[in-house]
C-alpha cells in the first residue's frame, strides 16, 4: 500500500500500488512514528495525522529529534495515540544526531528491542 504525505509517497508493501486511501494501519504488525519536535510538542502535521487514524490493540513506537525534555514529548505523543500498545520510544536532540556512529548504534538496539516486543 502507498501513503503519501507532505509531498512524498511511500510504497509500504513495495506492491507498486498507487491509491492511498488503502492505506489501513491495522494491516501492520508495528508501527513506528517519527517526528521533528519543537518546543518539546509534536508538530502540527503529526497531531493531524494521529486524529486520522484509531490505533487501539497497535504496537506503535515513537521516534523523534529535537526538544530537550524527552520524557514530557513521549507522554505528549502518547496522548495522541489512544489504545495503543506503546513501546518505547528513541529521542535525540539536535545535537546528538551529528554523532552518525553513536546514533546508529542507538537506532539498532532500539529497533531491536520494539520488533521483539510485538
Amino acid at each position: 500500500k502507498k501513503l503519501q504525505r507532505s509531498g512524498y509517497e511511500v510504497d509500504a508493501c513495495g506492491d507498486g500500488e498507487t491509491a492511498s486511501e488503502y492505506l489501513s494501519v491495522e494491516y501492520y504488525d508495528l508501527i513506528l512514528l517519527g517526528n521533528e519536535v519543537i518546543g518539546n510538542q509534536p508538530s502540527e502535521s503529526m497531531i493531524n495525522f494521529l486524529e486520522q487514524y484509531d490505533f487501539s490493540g497497535l504496537d506503535v513506537a515513537p521516534y523523534w529529534v529535537g526538544g530537550m525534555d524527552h520524557d514530557l514529548f513521549e507522554s505528549t505523543i502518547q496522548s495522541y495515540i489512544q489504545g495503543a500498545d506503546i513501546l518505547p520510544g528513541l529521542g535525540f536532540n539536535g545535537d546528538e544526531i551529528s554523532e552518525t556512529e553513536e546514533i546508529t548504534y542507538f537506532i539498532d538496539g532500539w529497533l531491536t528491542t520494539v520488533y521483539t516486543s510485538t
